[in-house]
């Protein structure tokens, strides 16, 4: 198979859905000779940071000079790039100028999955599913360019991960708590930590983000606690928590700086919750690396997409937030970057995200802070219609039903119910046609008394008109909602971006 045609492979998966158990990826890691065993690994649950977790870690890694695998989930612009070598310094040094250089190639990836298609029908494996497929290609790969060290992050919950399945891990990390894939993993923090908690291993320490920074109570926390306890007594599992008061934030003039354990430590990521996760990071890294690669790795780790600042006047913020307290912590970014200033907001979510809670947490409490909102989608057929979110933003801002108005592209206004319900009608109907609307298809919008809130199915259409609205009123823009449509606009306004300046 070609790129194209294992990428066609892997997502034919899809229709298989997600089936809970290991067995599938115990049958194919043994059928290839357990390559997940030939190196250490330091795996990371969580439902927030781990993300940027990993990238400190594999930064610390290769500050101390290791070949390190890094594995992630989901992919931000490329496919590819879930699936990355920094082989040592130079691998860094590489990485800092070419975003892209550490990736899989895609003539490699289409080999691996390849022969993992010839494997499982050759031996009769139950056919793996998507992140199964990619998984087990990660690890082979790993194994074959003979990494020092792999940081893995996991997919989704823990306990029945397809990335759990391996016994050389050095330390175990469970960062943040919140709710997401609640369909699969509980309704509870205690019961979605029972999920993370799955990848604990005997004698293996546990570097724990304190879940009562998360928790909705004390009474809360403590429930998860005691479920995360409770594990890893069962397993003689030594925990470090780290805590808020353990580290102490000091005045920065670019990033962020703290104090921890007697250190000072400088960051670039922004977010209030990230010197947290470096805190985690700190710990964890102390397994195989010394203090000096771990202060130079913290200081050298990025994180596209992450409250990530593509320019600074004015500002254009991307953040992946993609579940309620992920907006909450976007929200409180904002108050210190914007203070009382208004922004033009682009965002598309994902179908089964608590989005009504979302919109509210950055559109309900910021009415005298937005100038515009732009809603859409991303390619992916799983997205929320942008007629949907639409009309959840108008109703997280408290605008009676009957009040706001569709602007047609025509330029009459139609009463929004029934016009609403058509375009959304006629969106899916395009979408499944073409995978995604024109990009010529016209932006439509709602009309509040305050401020109006367009939709577009359109993802690049619905972003270059909120970039081209935000640069007119010289105002920030802010892109939020998923991590999907964050990786799909990125490339679109760093083009856009670049073509302004060689204009």
């Amino acid at each position: 198979m070609d790129y194209q045609e294992a990428l066609e492979y892997v997502f034919s998966a899809n229709k298989l859905g997600i089936r809970p158990g290991l067995e599938r990826m115990r049958a194919i890691m043994w059928a290839m000779g357990q390559p997940q065993e030939r190196y250490p690994i330091v795996h990371i649950a969580g439902t927030n940071g781990k993300g940027s977790i990993a990238s400190y870690l594999a930064h610390i890694a290769a500050a101390s000079d290791f070949k390190v695998g890094w594995y992630t989930s989901p992919y931000l612009e490329n496919f590819t790039d879930r699936i990355r070598i920094l082989d040592g310094r130079a691998g860094l040094e590489r990485f800092e100028k070419d975003f892209r250089d550490p990736e899989i190639q895609p003539e490699v990836f289409a080999a691996l999955v390849t022969e993992l298609r010839q494997v499982v029908e050759k031996q009769g494996i139950e056919r793996l599913g998507v992140f199964e497929l990619i998984t087990a290609a990660t690890y082979l790969y790993f194994a074959r360019e003979q990494v020092d060290i792999a940081i893995i992050e996991v997919g989704m919950g823990g306990l029945y991960d397809a990335t759990n399945v391996n016994s050389t891990a050095l330390t175990t990390v469970i960062g943040a708590l919140g709710f997401d894939h609640m369909d699969r993993l509980g309704h509870s923090l205690r019961e979605i930590a029972h999920h993370k908690a799955g990848i604990l291993k005997t004698g293996v320490p546990l570097i724990l983000y304190d879940p009562h920074n998360v928790a909705s109570s004390r009474e809360e926390g403590d429930q998860v606690m005691a479920e995360v306890m409770r594990h890893a007594e069962e397993l003689s599992v030594p925990v470090t928590l780290v805590r808020d008061s353990d580290y102490q934030q000091l005045p920065a003039k670019k990033g962020q700086r703290f104090h921890y354990q007697g250190e000072d430590y400088q960051i670039r990521l922004l977010g209030d919750y990230q010197c947290h996760n470096a805190c985690v990071a700190i710990e964890a890294a102390r397994s195989f690396a010394g203090e000096a690669a771990i202060k130079e790795g913290l200081e050298r780790a990025i994180w596209p997409g992450r409250l990530e600042v593509l320019r600074d006047q004015p500002l254009i913020l991307l953040d992946g937030a993609h579940n309620p307290q992920g907006c909450a912590s976007l929200c409180r970014e904002l108050d210190l970057l914007l203070g009382d200033q208004p922004a033009v907001y682009l965002t598309a979510m994902m179908r089964g995200k608590d989005y009504p809670r979302m919109l509210d947490r950055v559109f309900g409490q910021r009415k005298n802070k937005i100038d515009s909102i732009y809603c859409t989608r991303t390619p992916l057929p799983s997205t929320l219609s942008a007629g949907e979110i639409a009309e959840a933003a108008a109703t997280s801002l408290g605008l009676p039903k009957n009040h706001p108005r569709v602007l047609a592209s025509d330029g009459s206004v139609q009463n929004a119910p029934e016009a609403l319900t058509n375009a959304v009608a006629v969106s899916r109907c395009s979408l499944a046609q073409n995978e995604r609307a024109s990009v010529q298809s016209p932006v439509q919008a709602y009309l509040g008394p305050e401020l109006p809130i367009y939709y577009s199915d359109d993802y690049k259409h619905a972003g270059l008109s909120a970039l081209k609205a935000a640069e007119e009123r010289k105002l920030p823009l802010v892109v939020f909602g998923s991590l999907y449509l964050v990786g799909n606009i990125r490339p679109v306004i760093r083009q856009a971006l670049k073509s302004e300046e060689n204009s």
